[in-house]
């Protein structure tokens, strides 16, 4: 039978008075606030110091120096498989030294994995993470620090004070830090693996981790009971308590649904130009027919990319478009669905249509969509890793994201832009329906939407509905569903805000060229919308700089791109 931690720790009897002293007051310093300040004020030129004790001559030839550290050169891949990578490199050595290691579901990020061994392996496992450095072609690339205030890095390979902080830590990380080829960016202990160490209590007979996870620090020898569970593709080892549901946790399937158009195929174009040709001319605003909305840049290549690196837990993609197919798109994926406009508009002559009102008005009708979804434009992508909890409650409610841009109160008009026209039309429905209004307007993020909530407003606006899918280009009469969504179903409590990272980029205004800049190096937003939004006065960003930013951010292909 398999023994929980702590009956191993206590069977061990190496746990003694000053051991549970150190733990004690680690944990009590890192509570109160100490790691926090280290690890703003962390003195980075600690990195290199260590790797000058690596011979050049024992480096294999992947390795390159740079900034005083050692870095592997490796093709391009998703973040997530350097995630990956990194933990498959600390559960080997671990392995091959014999040493009992299980997963840990930690919290505070979304992309990192975590391990755990018992407090009475510390030693064993350093040796092994050393000894193993220094044996592998690639072992001057690894680097550890501690894993709770990041005050001190070392090379593996090189030489590690383990009588200071990183000796008495509860946590280390580990990486071998890499670089993609062709690319400059870095990718080092920030996407490494922890390894955290897990104290016992022989007169309360717990077990305490360092830190919180999605269960709690402290367990009782039953929860601490490891089990067999699925983890990240593979069979691990985990305490029997995080095999069970927490109240926050996801339990249903989320899609995704994209509206995407290549406004540079010609049939298209013949379409467009024959509806614009149809009858007297209406009186449009000139972004309705605008080339920019409707120009690709490729977008929805690098929104995919995103998606399958920072949301793998996304069930099905659902791709709208008219009578269109990228290239490139893996249409033989199984998760990968391609939904004609034919398949969700009645066949009445509304069709073709070139006004995205009138299809978003349309997405609940998809055969086969799950209630809840996130909708994306193409132009929207992750950013870093996403967790399901970002955009529904374990409830089911929606999470949205309200800006902080307060549209003004004006009649909708034709010398309105299109966004004020939308507004007005749907606050004259909520004071309808529900008698709140709206001054908010919402951000450019995925939007959460629930399916039965959009069939409902169709069922409640018929006459605003139909008019909207019946407008062949934006017209200032139009409503769209997943705004009127998110306003409605706060109101009606099937949605409450939430607090997802992002970030607004347009790419034909020049002066975001220090955003862009800024952007491609903090990674700090969960999501962010690159738009084609015209400014007047405003100079475009050269082309080659949007695609080398969006190469950038995304070097890797998907599992949805062709061979």
């Amino acid at each position: 039978m398999q023994k929980s931690p702590f009956e191993r720790i206590r069977a061990s009897k190496m746990m003694d008075p000053v051991r549970g002293t150190m733990f004690w007051n680690e944990a009590r310093r890192v509570r109160d606030g100490v790691g926090e300040m280290r690890r703003r004020f962390q003195n980075t030129s600690e990195s290199s110091h260590s790797t000058r004790d690596i011979p050049p001559t024992a480096l294999g030839p992947e390795l390159e120096l740079s900034k005083g550290v050692y870095r592997r050169i490796v093709p391009a891949m998703l973040d997530r498989e350097v995630y990956r990578r990194n933990m498959g490199l600390l559960t080997e050595v671990l392995d091959d030294a014999g040493i009992q290691w299980w997963w840990v579901d930690s919290v505070g990020h979304r992309g990192r994995r975590a391990v755990a061994v018992s407090e009475e392996q510390r030693r064993a496992a350093g040796r092994a993470l050393v000894a193993t450095a220094k044996r592998v072609p690639t072992g001057g690339a690894w680097r550890i620090t501690d894993g709770l205030t990041r005050s001190s890095h070392y090379a593996l390979a090189g030489r590690v004070d383990w009588e200071g902080g990183l000796g008495e830590s509860g946590v280390w990380r580990i990486a071998e830090v890499c670089v993609f080829k062709g690319h400059e960016r870095t990718l080092g202990l920030s996407h490494g693996c922890d390894l955290e160490f897990w104290c016992a209590d022989e007169e309360s007979a717990t077990v305490t981790a360092p830190r919180e996870n999605r269960a709690a620090k402290i367990l009782d020898r039953a929860e601490a009971r490891l089990v067999s569970a699925e983890r990240d593709g593979r069979t691990v080892q985990i305490p029997a308590v995080l095999d069970q549901t927490m109240l926050e946790d996801i339990t249903f399937p989320i899609d995704v649904v994209y509206t995407w158009v290549d406004g540079a195929d010609p049939r298209w174009l013949a379409r467009k130009a024959e509806a614009s040709g149809e009858g007297p001319p209406a009186r449009l605003h000139a972004e309705a027919t605008d080339p920019a909305r409707f120009r690709s840049r490729d977008e929805l290549r690098y929104s995919l990319r995103s998606l399958d690196d920072h949301a793998p837990w996304v069930r099905q993609i659902f791709l709208v478009t008219d009578q269109q197919v990228p290239s490139w798109l893996n249409t033989e994926d199984p998760r990968i669905t391609i939904v004609d406009h034919r398949e969700i508009f009645p066949d009445d002559g509304r069709l073709p249509v070139f006004n995205s009102n009138a299809i978003i008005s349309r997405l609940h009708h998809i055969e086969g969509l799950s209630e809840h979804f996130l909708y994306f434009n193409d132009d929207v992508m992750l950013t870093r890793p996403v967790l399901p909890q970002q955009f529904f409650t374990g409830a089911g409610l929606a999470l949205v994201s309200p800006s902080n841009n307060r549209r003004p109160f004006v009649a909708p008009s034709v010398e309105h832009e299109p966004h004020l026209n939308l507004t007005a039309n749907i606050r004259h429905l909520m004071l309808e329906a529900t008698g709140r209004n709206v001054s908010r307007a919402i951000k450019h993020t995925p939007h959460p939407l629930l399916r039965s909530v959009l069939a409902e407003l169709e069922e409640k606006f018929p006459e605003a509905y139909d008019r909207t899918t019946r407008s062949r280009f934006r017209h200032h009469d139009d409503v769209v569903a997943d705004q009127l969504h998110h306003y409605y179903a706060q109101a009606i409590g099937r949605a409450v805000p939430g607090s997802l990272g992002y970030l607004y980029l347009n790419v034909l205004d020049d002066s975001f060229l220090p955003v862009f800049n800024g952007f491609a190096e903090k990674r700090d937003r969960d999501a962010m919308c690159v738009n084609d939004a015209p400014v007047s006065g405003a100079t475009p960003i050269d082309d080659a700089f949007v695609q080398d930013f969006l190469d950038g951010m995304y070097p890797a292909r998907s599992r949805f791109e062709r061979d």
